[in-house]
């Protein structure tokens, strides 16, 4: 029912179970998901799975808050996120599935105080019967140049369920080559 911080109650005193201190910082909880750590901050889904937090700590109020990121983006967690991941590199995605099987990134630049959302559209299924490719299960791979996103995807294909392993493509850079 909220974030809560703890460490030592004396601190001349080593942490431990008999000098600890607990102190209730917001009154956001947080879904029993891995939340996903970028550099200080901690980013979060809520108690409800239906908005995406950071927990960071705010020299004016002199204490850690719970910033809402997907305030303006509510519309892509009408269904409940069931996990996440964290793709670094040059430009650091946080990445959440939905319980309906759909994509959402989040690019996240905390210094620039950037905080993007969009939905992903993960093309393929049966175009006889309009259905849609389906994500379930979402990892990011380090990589020499950076995480690389891998991806659970269910298809209907020919009145058949498939399962691909998928991965992004390298994001395009200036001077790239745009032949395959």
């Amino acid at each position: 029912g909220s974030m809560r911080i703890m460490g030592p109650s004396d601190s001349s005193d080593p942490f431990s179970n008999t000098n600890i201190r607990q102190k209730q910082q917001t009154t956001t909880g947080a879904a029993s998901q891995q939340p996903i750590v970028i550099g200080s901050t901690l980013i979060y889904a809520d108690r409800y799975k239906k908005a995406i937090h950071e927990f960071a700590y705010s020299f004016e109020s002199n204490g850690y808050i719970a910033k809402e990121l997907s305030i303006l983006s509510d519309h892509l967690f009408r269904e409940t996120v069931v996990e996440a991941t964290f793709q670094e590199g040059e430009d650091d995605i946080a990445w959440y599935v939905t319980n309906d099987g759909a994509l959402v990134a989040l690019t996240y630049e905390a210094a620039q105080q950037i905080a993007g959302m969009t939905p992903v559209i993960v093309e393929g299924g049966d175009a006889d019967t309009d259905d849609e490719a389906v994500v379930e299960s979402i990892a990011a791979i380090p990589s020499s140049g950076g995480s690389v996103l891998y991806a659970l995807v269910k298809r209907t294909i020919d009145g058949g369920t498939t399962r691909y392993v998928e991965y992004l493509a390298p994001f395009y850079e200036t001077g790239d080559d745009l032949t395959v």
